[in-house]
């Protein structure tokens, strides 16, 4: 007698990334056959090579020059960050713990390890200030963020009067940068600041 298995239906098949899910987060909290040490400025996670391999190109470029590998040091990463990002990279969803994150410090983590959407999550919730939203203009004028860069412009209106500010400089800073420049403005200083220590890591 031939077993015919019954169809998968659309509910049966919506369970299933769940399922999966919550098995590898399993996996984060066991520490059976993990082979592999994240060294995060001294603080050690153990992880598997394979799915961080998977998932990150970071990982993959360092696994692959050396399949061997039993520690992997990552600088200019906050411990409470990598938790976040391992928790994603197991699951594939962010934690409860998200809001509490420093979004600053994800956003140049998921760069580093080639996380896009979690780049993206860390634009979205940014605290842009006076004192910072023209380094974060142009990063979204980099990375084509749209609302990061109307979130940015508006912070400039505030230092910037409206009969000086075009609204096409959205677009370019270079002109915005040029007026604080002269005008000797802080935030001026604090985006340069801003733009050597991301050039110099």
């Amino acid at each position: 007698q031939t077993r015919v298995n019954p169809p998968v239906t659309y509910k049966t098949y919506y369970h299933i990334p769940y399922k999966m899910s919550a098995d590898l987060k399993c996996l984060l909290n066991d520490d059976s056959f993990k082979d592999v040490t994240i060294d995060v400025n001294g603080e050690k996670f153990m992880a598997h090579r394979f799915l961080l391999a998977a998932r990150s190109p970071y990982f993959a470029e360092k696994i692959k020059a050396d399949p061997n590998v039993t520690t992997i040091k990552l600088h200019g990463v906050w411990k409470r960050t990598f938790e976040e990002i391992l928790h994603y990279i197991y699951t594939g969803y962010l934690s409860l713990s998200w809001a509490k994150i420093d979004k600053v410090d994800m956003f140049h983590a998921s760069i580093l390890l080639g996380f896009d959407e979690l780049k993206q999550h860390a634009l979205n919730d940014l605290e842009v200030t006076k004192t910072n939203a023209v380094y974060w203009l142009s990063i979204a004028n980099k990375n084509g963020h749209k609302i990061l860069q109307q979130k940015a412009f508006e912070k400039i209106k505030e230092t910037l009067p409206d009969k000086v500010l075009k609204a096409e400089w959205a677009d370019d800073t270079s002109k915005i940068e040029s007026l604080l420049k002269a005008k000797g403005d802080m935030e001026w200083k604090i985006f340069k600041a801003k733009k050597k220590m991301e050039n110099d890591v």
